[in-house]
C-alpha cells in the first residue's frame, strides 16, 4: 500500500511491461482489478481483452454513498471498454455499500462481480467473534468499527445475502471456504464462480484452499494469479503446476479447463473468437 502514490510514470511501465508479459505467456482475456485510471489506455491498446473491476472500499456505513459515487466516476472513464463496479471483501466493504452495489446490479445490464473471500483464517474470526487481527488493522486506519455486529457464522455466509442474483458473482481465493460455506450459498439464487490463485496463497498464506471440497459441487471453477504484490509472475501455467504438484488427483484436462474455458465463460466471452 505504500507504493500507491508512486510516480506516475513508473506505475504505467510497470503496467506495460504486466500486459505484455501476459501475453507471452499466451492470456489472452483477463479480469483486472482497478482503483485508478492508471491502466485505461494501457487497456485500450493492449492485444488481451480486458474487464475491468472498479473495486470499491469503505466500512464505513456513512461513506457507503461518496465511495460508490466516485466508483460511478470511474467507470464511465473506463467505457467503453468492459466494466463493472465490484466490491473488495467482506472485510473492507459495510453492509451499506453492499446494499448500494447490489441495487446497482439488479437496475439492469451487465455487471460482473469479483469479490476476495475468506483469503485469511482471521477474516472468518473476525464475522463470527468480532476478534483478530482486523480489529488492529481497523485501528491502524482510523476506523470505527463499532456499528458491526459478529454474526455468529463464516463472512461468506453472512455477504450471501447481500449480493445480486442477477449477475455472475466471482469468489476469489477462498483459502478458508469449508464445506458448510459452500452448502450454504447452495441454498441461495446466487450465480457463483470460484476462483483459486495458488501461487499467492502460498505467497501470502503459506497455505492453499481445500480444493477437493470444490469437486462436483457444480460450480465453474477458474484460476486466477492475484497481482505482482503477491506473485512472482503473472502465469497461468504456473498456477496450474503448482496445483497439479499439491493436488495430483486433479487431472490435467481439469486443470486446463480452469485455466482456459471456465474463465471465459464467467467474463461471458467463451463464444468469442481470440482477439
Amino acid at each position: 500500500m505504500q507504493f500507491r502514490n508512486a510516480d506516475s510514470k513508473v506505475i504505467e511501465a510497470a503496467a506495460a511491461k504486466a500486459d505484455n508479459d501476459m501475453y507471452e505467456n499466451g492470456i489472452v482475456a483477463v479480469g483486472d482489478i482497478s482503483n485508478s485510471s492508471a491502466t485505461i489506455a494501457i487497456k485500450a491498446n493492449s492485444k488481451i481483452y480486458y474487464h475491468t473491476f472498479v473495486e470499491t472500499f469503505s466500512f464505513s456505513p456513512n461513506k457507503a454513498e461518496e465511495v460508490f459515487n466516485n466508483a460511478l466516476e470511474l467507470l464511465a472513464q473506463f467505457k467503453p471498454q468492459s466494466c463493472s463496479i465490484t466490491p473488495h471483501a467482506p472485510y473492507s466493504v459495510s453492509k451499506e455499500l453492499f446494499k448500494l452495489i447490489k441495487k446497482y446490479c439488479d437496475s439492469g445490464g451487465k455487471n460482473l462481480i469479483s469479490m476476495h473471500n475468506q483469503e485469511c483464517g482471521d477474516e472468518n474470526k473476525f464475522y463470527r467473534y468480532k476478534l483478530g487481527s482486523f480489529n488492529d488493522l481497523y485501528a491502524h486506519f482510523g476506523i470505527d468499527i463499532t456499528h458491526f455486529k459478529p454474526q455468529a457464522r463464516n463472512s461468506l455466509q453472512s455477504v450471501i445475502p447481500l449480493l445480486t442474483s442477477r449477475q455472475n458473482i466471482l469468489m476469489v481465493h477462498n483459502t478458508c471456504t469449508n464445506l458448510k460455506d459452500i452448502y450454504f450459498i447452495k441454498r441461495f439464487d446466487r450465480k457463483i464462480h470460484w476462483c483459486f490463485c495458488p501461487n499467492a496463497n502460498l505467497y501470502i498464506e503459506g497455505i492453499l484452499p481445500k480444493v477437493g471440497l470444490f469437486l462436483d459441487q457444480g460450480f465453474n471453477i477458474t484460476l486466477g494469479t492475484d497481482s505482482l504484490a503477491s506473485n512472482s509472475k503473472l502465469c497461468i501455467l504456473n498456477e496450474m503446476r503448482t496445483l497439479q504438484q499439491k493436488f495430483p488427483a486433479i487431472s490435467t484436462d481439469k486443470l486446463l479447463k480452469w485455466a482456459t474455458i471456465n474463465g471465459a465463460v464467467y467474463l461471458g466471452i467463451d463464444k468469442d473468437k481470440e482477439p
